[in-house]
C-alpha cells in the first residue's frame, strides 16, 4: 500500500508542483523572466505559506479517506474500490480541485492587493 501512495504522490502532484515549475525556473535562469523568491524574512513568504496550508491539509485528508475507506489512491491507475462519501466528499464532488481553485482565487486577490 505504501508504494502505491508514494508512486501516486511522485507522479501526480510531484510532476505538477515540483518538476514542471523547477524546469520552468531553470529554463528562465539568467533571462528577463528570472524569478526572485521571497525568503522567510519577507511577509509574502508567510502569506503564501498561510494560503497554501488549507489546501495541503485538505489534500492529505482526502488521500487518507481514499486509502482508508475507498481502499485505493487518487491516481486514475489505482482508483478507490469503494465510493467515498465522508468528510469533504459529503459536500463537494472533488474537494481537491475545489481547494486548488480556492487557493488560486485567494492568491489572485493577494496579488491584486500587492499591485495597488
Amino acid at each position: 500500500m505504501r508504494w502505491r501512495l508514494i508512486r501516486t504522490i511522485l507522479i501526480l502532484p510531484g510532476t505538477a508542483l515540483v518538476f514542471i515549475p523547477a524546469a520552468i525556473l531553470f529554463g528562465a535562469k539568467n533571462t528577463n523572466f528570472a524569478h526572485q523568491f521571497a525568503g522567510p524574512d519577507h511577509i509574502l513568504f508567510w502569506l503564501a505559506l498561510l494560503t497554501a496550508s488549507p489546501g495541503l491539509v485538505l489534500a492529505v485528508w482526502t488521500v487518507k479517506l481514499f486509502m482508508k475507506i475507498g481502499k485505493g489512491t487518487p491516481a486514475p491507475w489505482d482508483p478507490p474500490r469503494k465510493l467515498v462519501v465522508r468528510g469533504p466528499y459529503c459536500h463537494v464532488r472533488n474537494p481537491m480541485i475545489t481547494s486548488v481553485l480556492l487557493e488560486f482565487i485567494i492568491n489572485l486577490y493577494i496579488k491584486e492587493l500587492r499591485i495597488h
